[in-house]
């Protein structure tokens, strides 16, 4: 099961650091790969959940590729970064499940309907202890040390 840090979080949110550049990298040295909040705001883009807060480009998220799970928080984020193939990218509002592209996978918010090809978002400490663990592609997490250790 792949463990996937909740923007850059490890051990518990921390909403003043999260989605920064040197807290996803270091998460990323930790041996974690990381779901990350991408807006186009202004034709640039931007880390940040609900704000543009850190101005990244496509090269940064290239150089991190095989590590990031980019959740395109805006249209015109999905519209630019929807043709590069070696980004993981989604994009998502109410839905319980959406496809990842070219990768064969599902973020899934319904754990009752999640499979083998799905990652799920546990990202209480709450829900992690009430999981019933079942066979999941893998589990994003503001707790991925907790799961790290359970696994």
């Amino acid at each position: 099961m792949k463990l996937i840090s909740h923007r850059g979080n490890i051990n518990g949110p921390i909403p003043e650091i999260e989605n920064n550049p040197l807290y996803i990298k270091k998460a990323i040295e930790l041996g974690y790969e990381v779901e990350v909040d991408v807006r186009l705001h202004n034709d640039e883009l931007f880390l940040g959940h609900d704000t543009p807060d850190y101005r990244v480009d496509i090269p940064w998220l290239f150089m991190l590729s095989d590590k990031l799970w980019i959740h395109t928080k805006n249209f015109e984020a999905l519209n630019l970064l929807i043709d590069i193939n070696e980004l993981k990218i989604f994009y998502h509002q109410i839905e319980s499940h959406t496809i990842i592209n070219n990768c064969k996978l599902i973020w899934s918010h319904n754990l009752i309907e999640a499979s083998n090809k799905s990652i799920i978002p546990l990202l209480s400490d709450n829900d992690i202890d009430k999981w019933v663990k079942k066979d999941v592609y893998g589990v994003c997490s503001d707790y991925v040390n907790k799961l790290k250790v359970n696994k």
